[in-house]
């Protein structure tokens, strides 16, 4: 069976404006795809990138973060002993993008991914990691939300948009650069 391969550029400007066209790409495609202009795999389906993250002593390696390889190229940030510390008899680097934001949209595992759903259960979502790839300041990050939506609750009528949403361009989460807002007194 032959390994799909794709010839997109998950960091061109297209598709960082407007990642989801290739996501779908990348889930359709096949469970891993072979992206040649770089030379790595890519994987976004839900259940296939969850594996990898679950199952990192076969395809973790610490030699770098993304597509850079440490042992082999001048690195662009100060080592670290907590960043580059591979397991021992570890030698082989591993390219793999895990489009996250496209395993988080999976059709697969969650109906209609694309329309907010406060009432759906987030439990499998990707965005701060699994097992050793976990956040480790995931619980801070959830506690700090749930006390500024509580504080918001409290205090504040209503939020209305103040002006254009600015994305913040990035091929694996999507956020905001600027989101202009006024906030109404409740």
């Amino acid at each position: 069976m032959r390994t799909p391969s794709l010839d997109t550029d998950p960091f061109s400007p297209d598709v960082l404006a407007d990642p989801y066209p290739f996501h779908e790409q990348v889930r359709e495609a096949g469970p891993v795809v072979r992206l040649d202009r770089y030379g790595i795999w890519v994987i976004g389906g839900h259940q296939n990138v969850d594996a990898t993250l679950r199952d990192w002593p076969a395809f973790t390696s610490a030699t770098g973060v993304g597509l850079a390889n440490f042992r082999t190229e001048k690195p662009w940030r100060p080592p670290s002993l907590l960043l580059e510390n591979d397991p021992p008899g570890r030698t082989k680097y591993r390219a793999v993008l895990l489009l996250l934001a496209a395993a988080n949209r999976d059709p697969r595992r969650w109906p209609e991914p694309d329309r907010f759903d406060i009432t759906r259960r987030t439990s499998g979502h990707l965005g701060l990691g699994v097992g050793v790839h976990a956040c480790v300041g995931q619980a801070v990050a959830r506690l700090e939300t749930e006390l500024v939506l509580a504080a918001l609750a409290r205090r504040v009528g209503r939020v209305e948009l103040a002006g254009p949403l600015e994305r913040e361009p990035n091929n694996t989460l999507r956020g905001f650069a600027r989101l202009p807002v006024i906030v109404h007194p409740g």
